[in-house]
């Protein structure tokens, strides 16, 4: 795998709390409309009907996507996770 940089370590750091925690049928629609994601990785992260599984992929393919893209998630899971994203900011801040 290509070097993920900062933003890819964080993700892969709390991906279990992700995984766990974070419905991506509600932030992904906010995150493909700001062509972070395509329709077509909508639609095959959103395939799966286990929820883990899909907040898996998306973890895996957002990390790969640079800092823009994980600028854009924080601002949507601000709204869809208030609690995930305070988790996230702290664990930026201690980068």
């Amino acid at each position: 795998m290509a070097t993920r940089g900062v933003f890819g370590r964080l993700l892969s750091q709390l991906k279990g709390e992700i995984v766990q925690e974070l419905d991506v049928a509600r932030i992904l629609p906010q995150l493909v409309q700001k062509r972070v994601f395509t329709v077509a990785e909508e639609r095959e992260i959103l395939s799966s009907s286990d929820p883990r599984f899909r907040a898996d992929v998306f973890v895996e393919r957002l990390a790969s996507k640079g800092a823009d893209a994980f600028d854009e998630f924080c601002v949507e899971l601000k709204s869809t996770n208030p609690r995930l994203h305070t988790r996230l900011l702290r664990t930026r801040q201690g980068e």
